[in-house]
């Protein structure tokens, strides 16, 4: 769950402090429960630049397990962003980032568990850091309105710790206004519209003061996150006794008609073949784009514009190709690193009971090597995942990937929702490629039954850090679609 805590820190990105030693503190609020909080202080340094430090406390649950996320920032900035570092402990997992000016490029290292990596990102330009971006605001606050009373645009460019990138972030000045939070309270200041790169199609409202404070912030991604400018005391009553948010709520309800359903209700899976869905809702955008990226790649599922609505087809897996040759030296999908470590003898120790290798062995395999069916990972590394022989969705997908990898076979984790009975809910897989295609593997229900309608809303290399495309993603669509069964054909 630490890539929620990323999003909603990449939404408090452009919250204010003054410039002593002085703090800011806030409260968040998801679907209007207090989650948690954060305390933001700027300092300023001898040599004339100002350190900023952000620390956020908050507390969700999945499955009934609860996740303690703490997340700690520390911002160096002149006139331009000179280095960022930041800590984020899910329960007792740690993860470090740190990005620092490196001639006109920034170098990014990241380290989690026995995974790390460095890269090179090139700036292409000033980028701002949280104070630069205050007083950014500050100056087009000043200058009031566009040419004929239009909205005054301003775009800035920004490293994202919840990413690991750089973003463009674009602000639509609306002039003075007002926002309800839904406490009850009424938030009056400078309405601003935010939208962001490391999330397209996700727009923020906000309330500023003239000096760049944000006041509110309201974000509707499938539940609403909201960020609200506190006083101290409240901020400290609230992280003694916050109240857990349960992730596992962020679903896509679905409707199915009475012809389909199946003895005491509930719609008979494990037989279906292929499946019509009708989906409505503001994140049609963000699943038509998922759906498609998967068209193109995975040959499914059909998609079809019906007025306000989008419709998808989807259909149960073809069987998996015959094993495939080792991919060619340096193909894509292949290489090894970070959550990856492909030199630990036991994958092939495991291997061995595959022998000769198949895909449909070998996802049965990892299921039987995960023996703990656990929630209380957050995504953890193939190490870690022998170490416990314990984790959920992400660890099996992990582990098969690895597998594969091993074996020379192109494979990737993908991530979306599945079809259960209680609707279309959060869920990793893996991909393989063979044949000269994808086609994907769960090793979490083996031959994907009786789970095999699925919705890709993408994929991502194990062997790069994960960042927060996942949680994004998922909280886009969850809760921002809706999905009804058109028609459905069950195997005779």
């Amino acid at each position: 769950m630490s890539a929620l805590a990323r999003q909603a820190l990449l939404l408090l990105l452009l919250a204010a402090a003054p410039l002593a030693a002085e703090q800011s503190w806030y409260l968040l609020l998801l679907g209007g429960k207090r989650a948690g909080t954060q305390t933001e202080t700027v300092r300023s340094n001898p040599d004339g630049t100002l350190r900023t430090e952000l620390l956020l406390r908050m507390v969700v649950s999945r499955f009934g397990r609860d996740f303690t996320v703490t997340q700690r920032q520390t911002w160096t900035e002149g006139r331009a962003l000179l280095s960022v570092e930041s800590q984020t402990e899910l329960n007792q997992e740690v993860t470090f980032l740190s990005a620092r000016l490196q001639g006109e490029d920034l170098l990014v290292q990241d380290r989690r568990g026995s995974g790390s990596s460095e890269r090179v990102l090139s700036r292409a330009g000033p980028l701002l850091g949280p104070r630069g971006a205050v007083e950014a605001l500050r100056a087009a606050f000043a200058e009031g309105p566009g040419g004929s009373g239009s909205p005054r645009e301003l775009t800035l460019r920004q490293f994202s710790p919840e990413t690991g990138n750089v973003h463009e972030l674009h602000l639509r000045l609306l002039g003075a206004g007002e926002l309800a939070d839904s406490l009850g309270g009424l938030h009056r200041g400078q309405r601003v519209d935010l939208e962001s790169s490391a999330a397209p199609g996700v727009n923020t409202e906000a309330v500023y003061d003239q000096r760049g404070e944000l006041e509110y912030s309201l974000t509707r991604v499938g539940v609403a996150v909201e960020v609200l400018r506190s006083e101290a005391g409240a901020v400290a009553g609230e992280a003694a006794d916050l109240e857990r948010f349960e992730v596992a709520s962020l679903s896509i309800p679905v409707r199915w008609p009475a012809r389909l359903q199946g003895p005491g209700g509930a719609p008979r899976l494990g037989s279906l073949r292929v499946l019509a869905v009708r989906f409505s809702g503001p994140a049609l955008p963000e699943l038509e784009r998922a759906a498609l990226a998967a068209q193109a790649e995975l040959g499914g599922p059909a998609v079809s514009r019906e007025a306000q609505a989008l419709v998808l087809e989807l259909a149960a897996p073809p069987p998996a190709p015959a094993w495939p040759g080792a991919a060619p030296a340096g193909a894509e999908w292949t290489g090894d690193g970070f959550y990856l470590d492909l030199d630990d003898p036991r994958l092939e120790e495991l291997l061995a009971g595959c022998a000769p290798p198949g895909f449909a062995c070998l996802e049965a395999l990892v299921d039987r090597s995960i023996r703990t069916k656990s929630l209380q990972h957050g995504f953890a590394g193939v190490g870690e995942v022998l170490d416990s022989a314990a984790g959920d969705c992400t660890e099996h997908a992990l582990l098969l990937a690895a597998l594969l990898r091993k074996r020379g076979v192109p494979a990737r984790l993908a991530y979306g929702f599945l079809l259960t009975e209680a609707g279309f809910i959060g869920h990793a897989w893996t991909e393989a490629r063979a044949d000269g295609r994808w086609f994907w593997l769960d090793p979490s229900f083996p031959g994907g039954r009786p789970y095999a309608f699925k919705l890709r809303l993408g994929v991502i290399d194990p062997a790069q850090p994960v960042w927060g495309q996942i949680g994004v993603s998922l909280l886009a669509v969850a809760g921002g679609v809706r999905a009804e069964i058109l028609e459905a054909d069950h195997a005779r």
